[in-house]
């Protein structure tokens, strides 16, 4: 049975450039990155949203 994994990767990775060393880790050590997806988050969107669900 294949196993699928969620990783997402906090916008201090991508500030401090270290996410192409983090997804490198990862790919040595057995993971296989079969899609990936980068999103640009609206603050204010997310606080509304972060509100709603507390």
């Amino acid at each position: 049975m294949k196993q699928e994994t969620f990783i997402m990767l906090k916008p201090d990775a991508y500030a401090s450039k270290n996410a192409s060393k983090v997804k490198k880790m990862l790919n040595e050590k057995g993971f296989v990155i079969e899609s990936e997806k980068e999103l640009k988050v609206d603050m204010n969107i997310m606080t509304k949203l972060l509100l709603h669900y507390e």
